[in-house]
């Protein structure tokens, strides 16, 4: 990689990972500026693979965010996410804790999910960049795409009928419910989505759930919704739709939260490890 070198969309080469879920692009230093021939290059291979990878930069929080600019206007890191000072689009990501299978705050929750999914507007695009100790670490990506495609043709009629309810308590509304279940509405956040959402760049169908997230699905008893969101998550995580990433120091990776499900995994390594986390403001989903 020339250090400095404007990228051109020539410079820009891909490795698929699998046929439709994650590609590394190489030829580029995004410490340098991106011609726009070179960024409507890796567009493309954005939304052909939903998830795509760097390796190797060399960025600063101010780098990372020039970058990011390209994709959209960023969101503006909540206060429980440890935004940068001086730059609150950046949130920064530490170590994880032992207890952060069910963690909503600052780092990285190991369950299912697409970001912020509890938002009226979810992000459409989330950045993350290993700075330092990502060696080892691992996320794992699932192609939506692909899982409403593969569902049988009466559940593809089903789903696209349904709604879910997102919903997220705070960190001060998961501990007071945890003592004694009292938890007011003011404190959790809460919207409907699809349970099919069209990807409005793509114009693809993507199913969007996250188990852990969905309340319930809108119109079915408790029992019923349940069952239904456990069967769909179980049946989108299988190997076959999964893109497992291997993280090394340098590597930026960027996803779209709009036609995916990901999950951070164990990792003992180093404690020093840290990340910048940079998400693009989404739309309202629509029903695909």
């Amino acid at each position: 990689m020339a250090q400095g070198k404007v990228c051109l969309a020539a410079d820009v080469s891909v490795v698929a990972m699998t046929p439709d879920l994650g590609a590394e692009i190489r030829g580029i230093d995004l410490s340098a500026p991106l011609s726009d021939a070179c960024f409507a290059r890796m567009s493309d291979v954005f939304h052909r693979y939903s998830v795509v990878f760097l390796r190797n930069q060399v960025l600063d929080a101010r780098l990372l965010a020039r970058f990011a600019a390209r994709f959209g206007e960023a969101e503006i890191t909540a206060a429980d996410e440890s935004p940068l000072p001086g730059l609150a689009q950046v949130g920064v990501l530490g170590a994880i804790p032992r207890d952060a299978v069910m963690k909503i705050g600052g780092a990285e929750p190991m369950y299912w999910h697409s970001d912020r999914s509890y938002e009226s507007a979810p992000p459409s695009v989330t950045l993350l960049y290993g700075l330092q100790g990502a060696d080892g670490a691992g996320t794992e990506f699932v192609n939506m795409y692909s899982v409403f495609n593969a569902l049988a043709p009466e559940k593809r009629l089903l789903v696209q009928k349904l709604r879910g309810v997102h919903e997220r308590a705070s960190n001060e509304a998961a501990e007071a419910e945890a003592s004694d279940g009292a938890v007011s509405l003011a404190q959790r956040q809460a919207a409907e989505h699809p349970l099919v959402r069209l990807h409005p760049e793509t114009g693809k169908k993507a199913l969007y759930l996250s188990k852990d997230v969905i309340a319930r699905a809108v119109g079915m008893r408790e029992a019923d919704s349940r069952k239904l969101l456990d069967q769909l998550e179980a049946f989108a995580t299988q190997p076959r739709f999964v893109y497992a990433h291997r993280w090394r120091k340098g590597d930026l990776v960027v996803w779209d939260n709009r036609c995916t499900l990901h999950r951070m995994t164990p990792f003992e390594g180093t404690q020093d490890r840290t990340l910048y986390r940079i998400r693009i403001k989404g739309e309202v989903p629509i029903a695909g």
